[in-house]
């Protein structure tokens, strides 16, 4: 897979991660798991099993959200042939995700993820 090829898909990836509310961090999840284990079939087993977690269960959002993540990383690498290829396309939509997150909230869609700890309104509310 060429580097115009992986960029191509992680831009679109990014981008829809945005629009459906996944944030980052939950991307990471999927792409540390990749990068350690190398194999793509347990990664993606890995997406599947997520929304069923008691860290998603106890908010509801999260759920939808890492429904969404499965569905859209499984559909975009499905033709993927090389775990090493998977992980440059996850890669790199992870990096650009900020800039589509502020694109998405720009045009009046809201904070990715329903709001998380960064409000513009109150600025960053931090760790507890």
């Amino acid at each position: 897979m060429t580097d115009d090829q992986v960029l191509a898909r992680a831009e679109g990836l990014a981008r829809r991660l945005c629009q459906k509310g996944v944030r980052d961090n939950q991307l990471n999840l999927a792409l540390v798991h990749l990068k350690r284990g190398r194999d793509l079939s347990a990664t993606l087993k890995l997406l599947v099993a997520l929304p069923g977690t008691p860290m998603a269960l106890r908010a509801n959002h999260t759920q939808g959200q890492l429904r969404e993540l499965q569905r859209l990383v499984a559909e975009e690498v499905k033709t993927v042939r090389a775990w090493q290829d998977a992980v440059a396309i996850l890669g790199w939509a992870r990096r650009l995700m900020p800039s589509f997150r502020e694109e998405t909230e720009a045009y009046g869609a809201g904070p990715a993820g329903g709001g998380g700890r960064h409000r513009p309104d109150h600025g960053w509310r931090g760790w507890r």
